[in-house]
C-alpha cells in the first residue's frame, strides 16, 4: 500500500461557484467530473488538480442530511507565500484577520502560512515550508 494522499473531498453548496473559485482564483484545473447515484440522490462531483493536489468538489442533493464530521482546514503548499498573497489579493481574495504566521520552529527550517475561506466557508491554508 502506498501511503499518499489521493484527494480531499469538499462538500459544496453550489458546484459552479466552487469550481470557478478553485479554477479561476486558485489556479486549479478540472481533471474529471461525474454524477453518481447514492442513497441521498444524485451526487455531482468535479475533481480539480493543481501541482499534484486533487480536490473533489461534491454537490449533494440534501447536504444537511449527511451529518459527517468537520475537517478544520486543508493546506496547499506554495513556493513564495508573499507573491501568492499579492496575486490573490489582486483577485479580491481576503484572508482571515491575524492568520498570517511565521513559525521558525515548525518543520526543519521553519514554515509560514495564511488562512482564507473558500466559497463554502471551507478554511484553506496556504503554506510555505522554508
Amino acid at each position: 500500500m502506498k501511503n499518499a494522499l489521493a484527494h480531499i473531498g469538499v462538500l459544496v453548496f453550489d458546484l459552479k461557484i466552487s469550481q470557478n473559485f478553485y479554477e479561476n482564483i486558485l489556479g486549479f484545473h478540472k481533471v474529471w467530473e461525474n454524477t453518481n447515484s447514492s442513497p441521498y440522490g444524485d451526487v455531482q462531483v468535479v475533481f480539480v488538480e493543481k501541482d499534484g493536489l486533487i480536490i473533489e468538489l461534491i454537490k449533494m442533493p440534501k447536504l444537511e442530511e449527511r451529518g459527517d464530521g468537520v475537517v478544520d482546514h486543508f493546506a496547499i503548499s506554495v513556493k513564495d507565500l508573499e507573491k501568492v498573497i499579492e496575486e490573490l489579493q489582486g483577485k479580491k481574495v481576503t484572508f482571515e484577520e491575524g492568520s498570517y504566521c511565521e513559525a521558525p520552529h515548525v518543520f526543519e527550517n521553519g514554515s509560514k502560512w495564511i488562512m482564507l475561506r473558500g466559497p463554502n466557508n471551507e478554511r484553506i491554508e496556504l503554506n510555505e515550508r522554508l
